[in-house]
């Protein structure tokens, strides 16, 4: 559940983006869903690492919009 609800932000989010808006609230859900899956999922640490870069690159984007 916690990858599905994810991919349903990402999925949003990519929806909102091609439309040209930049939707900051969706950006923290998102956040939120990925920080879900590192503190409750067991991963590889390949894996770990490239969701903590796309959650960094994910906050530069929305403090960038400020």
């Amino acid at each position: 559940n916690r990858y599905k609800n994810a991919q349903g932000h990402l999925s949003t989010l990519d929806r909102k983006l091609v439309k040209g808006k930049f939707d900051k609230g969706e950006v923290e859900k998102t956040l939120d869903c990925l920080k879900d899956i590192l503190d409750h999922n067991v991963l590889q640490a390949s894996t770990r690492d490239s969701l903590m870069r796309d959650m960094t690159e994910l906050k530069i984007a929305r403090d960038r919009r400020d």
